[in-house]
């Protein structure tokens, strides 16, 4: 962006002044051409134009979104890198230029239509088969952008079977456990009934057997009844052996 684009022509005189506009670039003015008015009207309209520049940044950072997860973290990654090397040392040139030849950078940043939406919002310009950034453009406040859009989940479609993981909410976990306490004391209260159960009906077996040998070990006899003699019948049974020797 060039703040000073909008000023009137240099003065030529002496006596100059220096205004630093927000995105970190300064204007000449001089007392006896400009006017105070004149010099508000000039940082309002500077002001005005970062503010755009801004929400240009910001609506090209929106079409991130409709990239692949892997994909938008790699894009956002090397842009911070770019717009930090030219933040960390502003005047050194070589971070101003690169190459749209440069492997990385294409298959991260420029081949993706976004990835370009958000450096020519910034103020990059194609210069032939070159992306250049004017001296006079400030990337602090875009690359503070980027870091705040720097936390990228991965998208589900894009997970790994083998290598995803997946975190359960804990109140669904706690419930889980409970639920597996629950079978468990159940599984031994079963257990136990069985058991019981068992142990009662080996007894009930066991009574029955010892009863059924009682039975055929015990001989219950009916006992013989008298009768009267005098009807021919024998009373007694010492009346069956033989009298008198």
């Amino acid at each position: 962006m060039r703040w000073h684009s909008t000023a009137t022509k240099p003065p030529t005189s002496s006596t100059v002044s220096t205004l630093q506009c927000m995105n970190g670039s300064k204007v000449k003015s001089h007392s006896s051409t400009y006017s105070l008015r004149k010099v508000l009207s000039f940082w309002s309209s500077s002001t005005s134009a970062f503010v755009r520049k801004m929400a240009e940044v910001e609506a090209a950072l929106v079409l991130l979104d409709d990239l692949p997860s892997k994909e938008r973290r790699a894009c956002i990654e090397l842009l911070i890198r770019i717009f930090g090397n030219v933040v960390k040392t502003p005047d050194e040139p070589k971070y101003r230029l690169l190459k749209i030849t440069n492997k990385i950078f294409k298959e991260s940043v420029w081949q993706h239509e976004c990835g370009r939406a958000v450096m020519q919002a910034a103020g990059w310009e194609v210069v032939g088969e070159t992306v250049q950034l004017p001296p006079y453009i400030n990337l602090q406040t875009p690359l503070e952008m980027l870091l705040d859009n720097r936390n990228v989940k991965p998208d589900e479609r894009e997970w790994v079977e083998e290598t995803k993981v997946v975190v359960k909410n804990p109140a669904q976990v706690r419930d889980e456990e409970l639920k597996k306490k629950a079978l468990i004391q159940k599984e031994k209260e079963m257990a136990a009934l069985k058991k019981q159960m068992a142990e009662r009906k080996a007894i009930a077996e066991r009574i029955k057997a010892e009863h059924r040998s009682d039975q055929e070990n015990k001989r219950i006899t009916k006992p013989s009844i008298a009768v009267p003699k005098g009807k021919g019948e024998i009373a007694k049974m010492s009346d069956r052996l033989p009298t008198g020797g």
